[in-house]
């Protein structure tokens, strides 16, 4: 009987010594910044999203030639698809899961240290740099694949399209 009530008190107790260290991990997430990285990296996301969609639709009207009624209608259906893409998981999300894997690689006594220097004047400049850094970063990136992805999408079109005409496919 003595062990099973041990048991129950080690059962209460142990959610309760979690919780502090959960808040100091999210502590840790908040003072590095990590949500703002996050939200930045997702909208740079959206809007390479939005540019490849707004290519590919270009290369079709090219091939296609369709009346402006149907580049509407084809224009909505690649803002559907890419808002489709955009809504999978959200920066808070992202954060839950960083934090458990993150903060698990830590004791406490680390956490502290890690706090300390965040909180400290460097370590809010350090933040600053990392969220000044990031968005210069995607947007170096993203014109280096910029002709990549438009070169690579005009040949995957020409070849969809011989494909189609030696298909003779029934529609």
């Amino acid at each position: 009987m003595t062990r099973i009530a041990l048991l129950a008190l080690l059962f209460l107790v142990l959610p309760i010594q979690a919780a502090p260290r959960d808040d100091k991990v999210r502590e840790l997430m908040k003072a590095q910044g990590l949500m703002v990285l996050i939200e930045q990296q997702l909208e740079a996301g959206k809007e390479e999203s939005r540019k490849q969609a707004r290519q590919m639709s270009d290369q079709i009207f090219m091939r296609l030639k369709p009346t402006p009624e149907y580049q509407d209608k084809f224009l909505r259906a690649f803002e559907d698809f890419v808002l489709s893409l955009n809504k999978t998981w959200s920066a808070s999300e992202m954060v839950e899961v960083w934090a458990k894997a993150y903060g698990s690689q830590f004791s406490d006594k680390e956490l502290d240290g890690l706090l300390a220097y965040y909180r400290s004047p460097l370590g809010q400049k350090d933040v600053k740099a990392a969220q000044t850094a990031m968005p210069l970063l995607t947007q170096h990136f993203s014109q280096k694949i910029g002709p990549v992805v438009e070169r690579e999408t005009q040949l995957y079109m020409e070849r969809i399209e011989k494909l189609t005409e030696a298909c003779k496919c029934p529609r």
